[in-house]
């Protein structure tokens, strides 16, 4: 039987991910995040919480690997979702922050806060943190 190679992520919060001084109460701002490895067609969502300036989600997720070593990056995105002060999209989301998380070495976990962009202009601009772990192990 073949071992196999999965990695655990738990996304802890996020904090100082928008700005508390636009015209749109705490409770009436709703955030999830959704993370994938490019190589894998897995989006793993977290679910939607209200609330600034404190984003708190504690979920667990577990991602099989069936080639670890083309899997380089975790990428992450924070969304604000059912806005009615947002340009309008098509999904009624926007992106608030995101950020490129290098994946952990084997048997090695990581915790840590990690720093947020978001899309402005022509360049990004920094908005806020997310906390998480990971570990890649073997089954």
């Amino acid at each position: 039987m073949q071992e196999k190679i999965v990695l655990f992520i738990t996304i802890y919060h996020a904090v100082w991910i928008d700005s508390p001084t636009t015209n749109i109460s705490f409770d009436n701002r709703i955030y999830k995040n959704e993370s994938w490895i490019k190589e894998i067609k897995t989006l793993c969502k977290t679910p939607e919480v209200h609330g600034l300036p404190n984003l708190k989600w504690n979920k667990k997720f577990c991602i099989p690997l069936e080639n670890p070593m083309d899997c380089r990056f975790l990428y992450l995105g924070v969304i604000r979702t059912h806005s009615k002060t947002d340009p309008r999209t098509s999904t009624g989301e926007t992106l608030v922050g995101k950020v490129k998380i290098p994946l952990p070495e084997f048997f090695t976990k990581i915790k840590q806060r990690f720093n947020l962009v978001r899309p402005e202009g022509l360049g990004h601009k920094a908005r806020g943190s997310i906390q998480l772990a990971m570990e890649m192990k073997r089954l």
